[in-house]
């Protein structure tokens, strides 16, 4: 499509819509070549994007590739509401800004890229960097739980001898000493079982497929 001013967006609708093979800019896009309309005059139209230029008051209009390394990536476009105001002199002038266009749309293609592969290995490194803590943390998980299982196996060893002696021995509250002491076995093992839960934190679960043998 063919736009051309400064629309509100209300009104882009409202636009005129042409096909882009119906334009000398598509010419100028195939051919690589200037192409100068020195004076637009209703009798000669030859291209239905003439039309919408005469009604919006162009009267000559040059048009030139902006070309990178052989390739074609735009069209500089100028109008003027004046017959031949587009002599040699103009065209080189535009050629220059085709050219300075075209560097500018290059460094920017770079930056962007640039920028992409920065952010790209930012989006890495940060990823390596919190695979790294969490494998530290599974390690230091994987000790603490350790110490702890030491510390429960001591308290749940001592209690389990506690509660063998209680119940061959005639003692006042017996009931309420055997009472706590399976309260504090319980807590042990519970414990324990949390802990064996908290040491699969930060492992990596292999998948076997297995097969009778």
């Amino acid at each position: 499509s063919y736009y051309a001013g400064n629309f509100e967006a209300s009104e882009a609708d409202q636009l005129a819509r042409i096909p882009v093979a119906n334009t000398h800019m598509w010419q100028v896009l195939q051919s690589k070549e200037v192409f100068v309309c020195s004076q637009l005059e209703p009798e000669r139209y030859n291209k239905p994007i003439q039309v919408e230029l005469y009604r919006m008051g162009m009267r000559s209009y040059v048009l030139v590739p902006v070309i990178d390394q052989d390739d074609v990536i735009g069209c500089f476009n100028l109008g003027s509401r004046q017959s031949h105001r587009f002599g040699q002199r103009e065209i080189e002038i535009c050629r220059l800004v085709a050219n300075h266009l075209a560097v500018a749309i290059k460094n920017s293609r770079i930056y962007h890229e640039l920028k992409e592969a920065y952010e790209n290995l930012k989006n890495s490194q940060e990823t390596l960097i919190q695979s790294e803590k969490l494998r530290t943390l599974g390690e230091m998980t994987s000790g603490v739980v350790h110490d702890f299982n030491n510390l429960l196996a001591t308290i749940l060893g001592r209690t389990q001898i506690l509660l063998q002696k209680l119940d061959t021995v005639e003692m006042p509250n017996k009931e309420t000493c055997l009472k706590s002491l399976k309260a504090m076995e319980k807590a042990a093992q519970d414990g324990s079982h949390l802990l064996s839960q908290i040491s699969q934190f930060g492992k990596v679960k292999a998948e076997f497929n297995l097969e009778p043998v």
